[in-house]
């Protein structure tokens, strides 16, 4: 994972752009308007955003062992 960088030019130092970083952390249901009357900082936006995408990451790859666990299964009972 990237360092997280200090200062207030946070978002400009990242990889995604800011609107898709947006994008993201609202579309896990916070809102802007919350984030921005709390006084986040864009570090803190930007851990925000990088712990949502480890999460969302996380999730892919169990979806993806459950689905293949089942799979095999399937394979294992069919062959007896």
């Amino acid at each position: 994972m990237k360092k997280i960088p200090d200062g207030q030019n946070d978002l400009q130092n990242i990889d995604a752009p800011t609107e898709r970083m947006w994008q993201t952390i609202e579309g896990y249901g916070i809102k802007r308007s919350m984030l921005e009357r709390s006084h986040a900082t864009n570090s803190e936006i930007l851990r925000l955003y990088q712990m949502i995408r480890k999460k969302k990451s996380l999730r892919a790859d169990a979806e993806m062992v459950k689905r293949l666990t089942e799979y095999v299964e399937k394979l294992k009972n069919k062959t007896k």
